[in-house]
């Protein structure tokens, strides 16, 4: 276990300079980069991504995969839009739209810690089944017309900080206590590291992983929210990058996607990197084809990095025993 943390610690400080280095280059070559409205949009959409990113860290920690992250945020989205509409309070309709992301993701537990479902098969199916639902209840069409109160979740500010933000670190804070300190957090590192040891320890492991893809689910549905409130639009296609841009982020910051190894700390510096990295490109009128090509680049320069800082220091501690 020491051997682990301190794998992980030196992959935080390698993300760490990485961030530097773009913030940097960044600030070098880009102007408007380090203006007090740009920085806030950074921190808004690092703020959305974050919270979705929590969740894929989660269901990716047991050994398993969720596709339909960018479905269930867009699903979300317009069933609270569709509920507004109906003439429903926009806080009861925020309610029932994420207990309706709840459903939808212990669904998607179930399909893989009851059925044995391939987690990728099983999401995939599903991430279809809830995009179609968001394009039935819109009908292919954006909903508008939010109230103010509604509003200033995604665009309101404390203190200079944009509001979704402290959201984004009260999750932060509740993952770390979770996953470092409770029961709940060792179960579910124990099933990725392996699902017959952890029976054999007395956990259940179905019921853990149906929590997770619930748990993950909940998160990327207040995501959907936080993104129709700064939007002032519920789309079926809202953050429809995100489960790309969210899976790209936690493997940047370290969690194994074989499961059982990964830390809250590092899938937030994965974040803050992909939306600083994504603010850079949108400055400097960056195509968006050329944008995804350019973040696969720096996804893969890290991941190699890493993957070979990590074979440096297992040749190392083997010279060393031999010695």
């Amino acid at each position: 276990m020491k051997k682990k943390t301190k794998t992980l610690e030196g992959n935080d400080r390698l993300l760490l300079i990485v961030f530097l280095g773009l913030t940097v280059f960044l600030a070098a070559t880009t102007r408007e980069f380090l203006t007090f409205g740009n920085l806030m949009r950074i921190l808004q959409q690092m703020s959305e991504l974050g919270i979705v990113s929590l969740g894929i860290m989660l269901v990716i920690l047991t050994g398993g995969f969720d596709m339909s992250s960018s479905a269930m945020i867009g699903m979300t989205s317009v069933t609270v839009g569709v509920l507004f509409k109906s003439g429903m309070n926009i806080w009861a309709a925020v309610l029932l739209g994420l207990a309706a992301a709840l459903a939808a993701g212990l669904f998607n537990g179930w399909l893989v810690g009851e059925l044995n479902i391939a987690p990728m098969l099983a999401t995939l199916g599903t991430m279809t089944l809830y995009q179609g639902i968001g394009l039935a209840l819109s009908k292919g069409d954006a909903i508008s017309g939010f109230p103010e109160d509604f509003l200033m979740l995604g665009q309101g500010y404390l203190a200079g900080i944009p509001l979704q933000l402290f959201l984004l670190a009260a999750l932060v804070i509740l993952m770390t206590v979770v996953m470092n300190k409770g029961r709940f957090g060792r179960k579910v590192y124990l099933i990725g590291s392996g699902q017959t040891g952890s029976k054999f320890a007395g956990i259940n492991v179905k019921k853990t992983i149906i929590l997770c893809y619930g748990a993950a689910a909940l998160m990327a549905g207040l995501s959907g929210v936080v993104v129709t409130s700064r939007l002032a639009t519920a789309r079926a296609d809202a953050g429809a990058s995100y489960m790309f841009e969210g899976v790209a982020a936690v493997m940047l910051g370290g969690t194994d996607l074989a499961g059982g190894s990964g830390k809250v700390s590092g899938t937030i510096i994965g974040v803050l990197i992909f939306a600083i990295l994504g603010n850079g490109l949108n400055l400097n009128k960056i195509s968006s084809l050329k944008r995804q090509m350019l973040i696969g680049i720096v996804l893969l320069a890290v991941l190699l990095i890493r993957q070979f800082s990590g074979k440096l220091k297992e040749r190392r501690m083997i010279s060393g025993q031999n010695k």
